[in-house]
């Protein structure tokens, strides 16, 4: 697929793909925020960088310049994993058991096996909300819209709460 023919939508999904923020890649491909917002409340940068992020003819340009890093830099999750593979084993015969277990689980992150997750926001900051739709108005601005809307959603009643997949082995429960 070629460049896009609408040049601001290639500028955003080049800036997508360098940057992996869609606010600055709005920015950067020369959108802006209604008028009369300041930076603090540019919920509508926001919603229409993640909206424009999920167009289909982005999408496809955006898996298309991965797919040519990739190709360029010649990685692949193969390599990634024998090159990791051949670390640890170095690192076990050199005694450096800490850096096999790096290397272990650099691989077990490279196959999607385990997921980092970080906290947002300072600690205590929800502590202060006194309300429900305090509470929706911070998951918005955190989170993004997708998120407090599955909140909004599950607090009007209007949603089913997502099954817990899980189960906890017998004695744990």
């Amino acid at each position: 697929m070629p460049a896009l023919a609408n040049r601001r939508h290639e500028r955003f999904a080049q800036g997508l793909h360098k940057y992996g923020n869609s606010r600055r890649a709005y920015s950067e491909a020369g959108y802006k925020a209604k008028k009369g917002l300041t930076p603090r409340h540019s919920g509508p940068l926001d919603r229409c960088a993640t909206r424009l992020s999920k167009h289909v003819q982005v999408q496809e340009r955006l898996q298309e310049l991965r797919a040519m890093a990739l190709k360029r830099h010649e990685i692949t999750v193969d390599s990634l994993l024998n090159d990791l593979e051949v670390d640890r084993k170095l690192a076990h015969e050199s005694g450096q058991s800490g850096a096999a277990v790096s290397a272990t689980m650099a691989k077990a992150k490279l196959l999607g096996l385990i997921v980092e997750r970080t906290e947002r926001g300072a600690p205590g900051e929800f502590q202060n909300l006194q309300s429900v739709q305090e509470v929706i108005a911070a998951v918005r601005r955190d989170l993004g819209d997708d998120a407090a809307d599955a909140l909004a959603q599950l607090v009007d009643g209007s949603s089913e709460p997502p099954v817990a997949t899980h189960t906890a082995p017998p004695g744990k429960q």
